[in-house]
């Protein structure tokens, strides 16, 4: 059996670990309805290879956060883990249905290869299998007579991300919407669930009695500095992102912080370019326009200094929580690794 040692020292060691239990599990799920009728089993095998792809960011952020808390044996808590990828999977289908998305980690996304009511209801499939994955977590190994504190936090998780998801598509298409609502959105439909809540279930799977709040602000941190990268990035980066065509916030018309410093700071001439593209199909051509628009603004020199100062204020908060040694510099490693995020953009 593998484990996920305290000494997994990055992401992609901890992600090869993982991996493994994780197809097994899936593979598990599949089979319990597995030749029900052809067009089922045509779809669990795509579902597969698009589920083989991604960082495992939200479990790692778990496995973390439970070593940090003096947890000693996460295997045990493995099917949480499982868990919390499996309600990523659920968020990652909709969404894609919801952005017109094309491509996902590389392969084609459900509702482009199949349907979109095929699409929506194996992300359903994948939000069943969430739960019943926790479910399964022993009461042993929680310590406890139930699971029911984590099936709580999971279910807070659930809620807050698809409220955020039904305020970004209530945004779509509008302009002037103030900073301080898009990053309430940004943190409840992505901060939160990638950071803040793997942070608290791996506390509540440690048997974490101690104050939770340092916790709670550092996971905001670095949960909004990710989404804010990822934003930037959709304009910024020289390649597709996760698998996904660039300029794709651009072409939804989805509110970010940088399109709405962009709108602060930009001259009435800039805006009116931005009009030709916003809302539009983007070939390499346009999205290197709007890369140009966004620079001369000075709107993406902003944001990497917004991101920036979140960065130095999780570090901040860091130093000053109860995590030993070990654990804090694997957080620290983390924050290094946003911060040349934001650097190569």
């Amino acid at each position: 059996m593998h484990s996920y040692s305290s000494a997994v020292h990055d992401l992609y060691s901890f992600k090869k670990q993982f991996d493994i239990g994780f197809r097994n599990y899936l593979e598990e799920c599949v089979a319990e309805v597995h030749g029900h009728f052809p067009e089922y089993d045509r779809v669990t095998e795509h579902f597969l290879r698009l589920a083989g792809g991604g960082k495992r960011l939200r479990p790692y952020i778990f496995n973390l956060a439970y070593h940090s808390a003096g947890g000693e044996s996460p295997i045990m808590f493995e099917r949480v883990m499982f868990g919390i990828e499996l309600f990523q999977l659920f968020a990652i289908i909709h969404d894609d249905i919801t952005d017109g998305g094309a491509k996902r980690h590389g392969v084609e996304t459900l509702h482009k290869r199949f349907n979109v009511s095929q699409a929506i209801l194996f992300g359903d499939l994948c939000f069943a299998w969430a739960i019943r994955a926790l479910s399964q977590v022993s009461s042993t190994a929680l310590c406890a007579s139930d699971v029911s504190k984590e099936i709580k936090i999971f279910s807070q998780m659930a809620t807050e991300t698809i409220i955020g998801q039904i305020m970004d598509t209530s945004m779509a298409k509008k302009s002037g919407i103030g900073e301080d609502l898009i990053t309430r959105m940004v943190l409840l439909k992505s901060a939160k669930y990638t950071f803040v809540y793997p942070i608290l279930l791996g506390l509540s799977c440690a048997g974490y009695a101690g104050p939770k709040d340092g916790y709670t602000k550092l996971g905001l941190l670095l949960g909004e500095s990710f989404q804010r990268i990822n934003d930037l990035a959709d304009i910024m980066s020289e390649e597709k992102l996760h698998g996904t065509k660039l300029g794709a916030d651009v072409t939804a018309d989805v509110p970010t912080n940088l399109l709405s410093t962009f709108e602060k700071i930009a001259s009435s001439t800039q805006k009116e370019i931005y009009s030709i593209y916003r809302g539009q199909p983007l070939d390499d051509h346009d999205i290197a326009h709007v890369r140009e628009l966004f620079i001369a603004s000075g709107a993406v020199a902003r944001e990497k200094d917004a991101i920036t100062t979140l960065l130095v204020e999780a570090e901040r908060l860091l130093f000053g929580l109860a995590i030993a040694q070990q654990q804090a510099s694997l957080w620290q490693i983390l924050i290094s690794l946003l911060r040349s995020k934001v650097d190569a953009l």
